[in-house]
């Protein structure tokens, strides 16, 4: 986060502005917010491969603070607070195939689960430097037989290998559309993020 405010207010101005990526950082901000200050609960990074190679090293019965446990996209429930990430180079299909090369850099991206909308087969997600803003994203939802839900991306360059399971109770599912920055949208707003509310 160092990095990006000092490229923010660097000599560079406005041209530089977020051409460094800033993804990982808007996550590091958000579990800082949340209370997770401690690295040792959650790795604050400028490179998303630093806290899900800490959720694995969780999984692996190795960092038994950290708030969040890797697992294989499909092999649990989703729900909100959890993290789902892709990759791209190199394009992880699996935990163990990042778990051969934990500590090496990787192009990856997470977003936080807000919503498992299972009526229409969609999780919401929100991340950061997603077109050089925070957004919401709409992930398709994929049903198999016997699976709980996951996220497919419909990239198969960059598909979606991890789901970071926070460590907690699990939070209303309800508590995005609660939220105020939802209610402030209104009917129409909700509508626009095909969030069913009554107005």
């Amino acid at each position: 986060m160092e990095r990006q405010n000092d490229r923010w207010d660097g000599p560079d101005g406005i041209a530089a502005r977020w051409n460094a990526p800033w993804s990982a950082a808007f996550i590091s901000w958000v579990m800082c917010e949340a209370g997770l200050g401690a690295t040792s609960q959650f790795q604050r990074a400028i490179a998303h491969h630093a806290y899900i190679d800490q959720a694995i090293r969780a999984r692996d019965g190795r960092a038994s603070a950290a708030a969040f446990e890797a697992y294989d996209a499909g092999e649990t429930a989703i729900a909100p607070g959890d993290m789902l990430c892709s990759s791209r180079r190199p394009a992880y299909r699996t935990i163990a195939e990042r778990r051969r090369q934990m500590g090496v850099g990787a192009r990856s991206h997470c977003d936080i689960v807000v919503k498992v909308d299972e009526a229409r087969a969609r999780i919401l997600a929100i991340g950061g430097n997603v077109r050089g803003v925070v957004s919401l994203k709409l992930l398709p939802a994929v049903r198999e037989a016997g699976k709980p839900l996951r996220a497919g991306t419909g990239d198969d360059d960059r598909p979606m290998f991890a789901h970071l399971k926070l460590r907690a109770a699990p939070g209303d599912a309800g508590a995005l559309d609660s939220s105020p920055t939802i209610k402030a949208l209104g009917c129409a707003g909700f509508a626009a993020a095909g969030i069913t509310a009554s107005c």
